[in-house]
């Protein structure tokens, strides 16, 4: 029968209501020592009567917000979903998000003004069952009540890739509330990382950088030129050689290395600029001014030699671009950082993204059968309800093109609409966007066509 249960405290002259659920959901409140609660389970519709089964649990302290275990900064805390409660809201996630509701915990921590980084990468592997399907991060300014989403892009890593990161740029004071979900009960271990950015400075006094997709060196650039040294040779001409910058330093592996600024958090357009040499004689390796994510902020590749010294250049178009970034060195075959569906970039409505398909790889996805296509990156944007139009169409747009869009799970796709010729040899599709609905857009060529597009949404 459909049921409601209550909870009451105080007692059964003065009853106070906590809570009440109905049909088959679940609640949570906080059970002070020795002090006793009433449930009162009765029929949602009159006179109608059944058995029913009713469990307690004690659950995990965090398993509701207000309860929220502290974060200490560079210190690992150990973290369980087992026996916690389901999570009935989380603004960061659309209605339909795989997991939304699954029970998670909550933590919390303050922000310093540097760059923050929570993981559970460091959790046991699938042997142990230790699965984090979701980790999201809110501002707690209004309380658990008016929760404002900051970051839900989570990252996958850990031994078997079932471990979540965030990262991103706090503010100094600010309470930030973590939520870390799993689909199934599992143990994990959870860490707050804080980077301070390095600062405007010399060749001479690059910061070491490693080649590892796991991790992020970030930087703050106010504004302050960084010396007279000429970078012209790696920059466009239109670039002001007076612009401040940062310098990093990576070691060649012997393979393709991809630097990027192309992170949550970077908050200025930034170019970089790469380097072989000494610093009293630099060359330039790479001009990455062409290569952006989308359109602001860069991304930079080449072959590296194994062993040889390499050096960054972050910087910005004019001395009026500045701000934080944060970047990443990673080696691979591929150069796009939103290659894959499971790496695709938020794209908003009403918005123009300008990308290239020049270093991407084939995707293994259905084509929606429509036959060959060329290697293709990825965007996603949310549906409100109304139609959407996504369009190559554009004298910036240099090639043959196709496009897709696809709703579902990246590892089972639906595909929704598909279009190759719609304006000359470019593409565009419209389809019904549901609200809060997750789609996916694969940008691709025709045959073995690749170049540079503007992709429009409206």
């Amino acid at each position: 029968f459909p049921a409601l249960v209550s909870v009451f405290s105080g007692g059964c002259d003065t009853l106070k209501c906590l809570d009440t659920i109905r049909d088959s959901s679940e609640m949570s409140w906080v059970a002070n020592a020795n002090t006793s609660y009433f449930l009162y389970v009765r029929s949602e519709t009159h006179n109608a009567v059944g058995d029913f089964f009713l469990h307690l649990r004690d659950a995990p302290y965090n398993a509701i917000c207000q309860n929220a275990q502290a974060l200490t900064v560079n210190n690992v805390t150990k973290g369980t979903t087992s026996d916690s409660c389901q999570v009935t809201s989380n603004p960061c996630a659309p209605e339909d998000h795989f997991g939304k509701n699954s029970p998670g915990v909550w933590y919390s921590v303050v922000g310093t003004g540097n760059l923050m980084i929570v993981s559970t990468c460091d959790s046991p592997g699938d042997e142990t069952g230790s699965i984090v399907s979701h980790m999201s991060v809110f501002d707690a300014n209004e309380g658990c009540d008016k929760l404002n989403c900051m970051y839900h892009q989570e990252e996958s890593c850990g031994p078997d890739g079932n471990q979540k990161k965030n990262a991103w740029f706090s503010l100094e004071g600010m309470v930030y509330l973590i939520l870390v979900q799993s689909s199934a009960p599992s143990d994990f271990t959870v860490s707050i990382q804080d980077v301070e950015p390095a600062v405007p400075n010399s060749c001479s006094n690059a910061v070491p950088i490693s080649v590892d997709s796991q991790s992020f060196e970030v930087g703050s650039i106010n504004g302050v030129p960084s010396g007279s040294m000429d970078i012209t040779s790696c920059l466009n001409s239109s670039y002001s050689t007076s612009s401040a910058g940062v310098f990093y330093r990576v070691i060649g592996t012997g393979g393709n290395l991809t630097a990027s600024t192309c992170i949550p958090g970077t908050n200025f357009s930034t170019s970089l600029a790469v380097f072989s040499g000494s610093c009293t004689s630099l060359s330039c390796v790479e001009d990455s001014s062409v290569m952006t994510c989308d359109g602001v902020r860069s991304l930079a590749s080449w072959a590296s030699v194994s062993e040889r010294d390499y050096y960054i250049f972050v910087t910005g178009p004019s001395v009026e671009d500045y701000g934080r970034f944060a970047m990443n060195v990673v080696e691979g075959g591929f150069a796009v950082h939103n290659d894959f569906c499971s790496t695709a970039e938020l794209a908003t409505l009403n918005s123009t993204v300008k990308g290239s398909t020049g270093n991407a790889t084939l995707d293994d996805v259905d084509l929606c059968e429509s036959g060959e296509t060329s290697p293709g990156v990825w965007y996603s944007v949310f549906g409100t309800g109304n139609s959407v139009t996504a369009s190559l169409c554009s004298e910036e747009t240099n090639f043959d093109t196709q496009i897709r869009v696809y709703k579902g799970e990246c590892k089972a796709l639906e595909c929704i609409s598909f279009n190759d010729d719609s304006c000359d040899t470019q593409s565009e599709v419209t389809w019904t966007a549901l609200d809060s609905v997750k789609y996916y857009i694969l940008v691709s060529g025709y045959q073995d066509e690749t170049g540079n597009f503007v992709l429009s949404l409206k």
